[in-house]
């Protein structure tokens, strides 16, 4: 196992973590089955555990130092999370039942999808409060945590990439709250599939914390500047991200 490998790889996500409100399953996966010759499987198990470990500990640390970053409406991050304790275990078990060709190309449409749909949306004039402009009921809330916590357990990302693009174009969410939501859900959503990925033997321990140690301080560092960055900042990195991850594992396809 290469030791400092994982620390890079896990520094990198962290910060994209605290600073898009991702779990990271976007550049870990990939970087896991290219880099270390993982089975997608494995790293998706791995990748779902760091997800827990490093966002629980950076929202606890983050909490008890400002407050403030936590000032939005907790409506949609219960709905959120409900909907993804269902779908999160679900997807996990579905992880050994589809084959690895399907995966790539399954995670890489989805990722190629809202990519253009984040990058291509025009820039709303938000309110103060945008969720009253344009208030969603909890079955809408619900259905993105569902389908965001299925992508989850079955893809081993932290199901950001489905509702942080959702909440901005069709609920009307600004990008820096949609991220914080997204944020503070990956704790439940990352816990469930890691329940379900180690019970099926797709989690390597070892890997996965090491992930977290060199996740945690940087995801802490990117958190501190998302609250300072721009929205069409946030937004074009997002997109951006998801494009290349996309184009990169449609790539891996031609060589399964």
């Amino acid at each position: 196992m290469d030791i400092l490998l994982l620390l890079l790889i896990g520094t990198t996500t962290g910060f994209l973590t605290g600073f898009l409100g991702i779990g990271g399953g976007t550049i870990v996966v990939p970087a896991m089955t290219f880099l270390l010759s993982m089975t997608i499987k494995e790293a998706i198990g791995t990748s779902t555990l760091k997800i827990f470990l490093s966002v629980l500990f950076s929202n606890a640390w983050l909490f008890y130092q400002n407050k403030e970053y936590y000032n939005f409406p907790l409506k949609p991050v219960f709905l959120l999370s409900a909907g993804a304790v269902l779908g999160s275990p679900l997807g996990a078990m579905g992880t050994h039942l589809v084959p690895d060709a399907v995966l790539y190309v399954v995670f890489a449409g989805l990722l190629i999808f809202f990519s253009f749909q984040l990058f291509f949306q025009k820039q709303k004039q938000m309110p103060a409060d945008p969720d009253k402009k344009r208030e969603r009921g909890w079955l809408a809330y619900a259905i993105l945590g569902f389908g965001a916590g299925f992508a989850s357990g079955l893809l081993g990302v932290g199901g950001a990439f489905i509702m942080v693009p959702v909440m901005y174009t069709y609920f009307s969410v600004n990008m820096y709250r949609a991220t914080s939501i997204s944020f503070l859900v990956l704790i439940f959503i990352s816990f469930f599939g890691s329940i379900t990925h180690f019970i099926n033997e797709y989690v390597d321990i070892i890997a996965a914390f090491v992930l977290t140690l060199g996740a945690i301080p940087f995801t802490v560092i990117g958190s501190h500047l998302r609250a300072k960055a721009p929205q069409w900042i946030l937004r074009y990195c997002f997109a951006l991200l998801l494009f290349l991850v996309a184009i990169r594992m449609f790539w891996e396809v031609l060589w399964l």
